[in-house]
């Protein structure tokens, strides 16, 4: 059920960054969050006009992580855009970034890599990890 579900979240979340990034070349982060009824939801949070990352990051994945410990959300990822430093071969690249947690407390942080070149984004070969507490995630 939980690979289900991942896959589910990740197929979901990648389409919508894609879509915002192939649209506007950037966007502030979201989060995917999947209810027990199987129902989907995209959720944001605005604060300003031009939000710090990380503040916003921190702030959804607290109030996601309190709404999957309540029982209201089964699965969220929240996705957003980072600058990568590694690995080598990836450095100074951009990467939509998905920080998934399912109502099983398994965290990971899926990267896909891209660069824009004369008007078209050019993807790279994801890679993934597995994060070892929650409590990693939420501080991330």
């Amino acid at each position: 059920m939980n690979n289900l579900l991942l896959e589910r979240l990740l197929t979901s979340s990648l389409a919508d960054a894609k879509f915002l990034l192939e649209k506007h070349n950037e966007f502030y982060p979201f989060a995917n969050t999947i209810r027990d009824n199987g129902e989907e939801s995209i959720e944001s949070i605005y604060t300003e006009e031009h939000p710090n990352l990380h503040d916003s990051i921190k702030s959804l994945k607290s109030i996601l992580f309190e709404k999957i410990s309540k029982g209201e959300i089964c699965a969220f990822s929240i996705i957003y855009i980072m600058k990568l430093a590694y690995p080598v071969r990836y450095k100074n690249l951009d990467a939509i970034t998905m920080d998934t947690i399912l109502n099983d407390k398994s965290c990971n942080k899926f990267v896909y890599p891209y660069k824009i070149k004369h008007d078209k984004i050019i993807y790279y070969k994801p890679f993934g990890m597995k994060l070892s507490d929650i409590f990693e995630t939420l501080e991330r």
